[in-house]
């Protein structure tokens, strides 16, 4: 089954390095991942979601309180505003979208989110989000792992 990781954010911008620091976690527990960091998604991810089986979307996001994780699944069936957006930047549904308009299939997929503290220069995590790394990564690896059943069973979405 193969699996696919991307973390994105500005690693350069405290914690906005979130996604891209917990995709370099994954890759060394999981070496056959593909896994993937960018500052921003693209429309050419479309390309390596036609072939995956299973995909995990990592990022930061404004909310409260920091430092806590939220996890959603994803379907790739949204259409609302779906021809909205930038070349330089493609939230994750709508890269889904594109991909089964394309290909006819999309990959079972969540979005893992953490609420970032700080955004100013810097390459360092405020202290509430560096400690929710360790579980963002279990939480990530176990959702690709593990039947999507015993996954929602688990609680691992909220």
């Amino acid at each position: 089954m193969s699996r696919l990781v991307i973390g994105y954010g500005n690693p350069l911008r405290e914690d906005d390095g979130f996604g891209p620091r917990v995709a370099e976690e994954i890759a060394k527990r999981r070496p056959t991942w593909r896994v993937l960091t960018t500052q921003q998604l693209t429309l050419d991810f479309v390309l390596e979601l036609k072939d995956a089986e299973r995909v995990a979307f990592i990022d930061a996001s404004l909310g409260s309180p920091a430092g806590a994780l939220r996890i959603v699944p994803l379907t790739g069936t949204t259409t609302s505003d779906v021809h909205d957006f930038s070349s330089h930047h493609v939230p994750p549904e709508r890269l889904l979208y594109v991909t089964r308009e394309l290909y006819g299939r999309v990959p079972l997929a969540f979005l893992v989110t953490v609420y970032l503290e700080r955004t100013g220069f810097g390459t360092e995590l405020s202290p509430a989000v560096a400690e929710s790394i360790p579980e963002a990564i279990r939480r990530c690896i176990a959702m690709l792992e593990m039947d999507i059943q015993h996954v929602s069973e688990c609680g691992m979405l909220s």
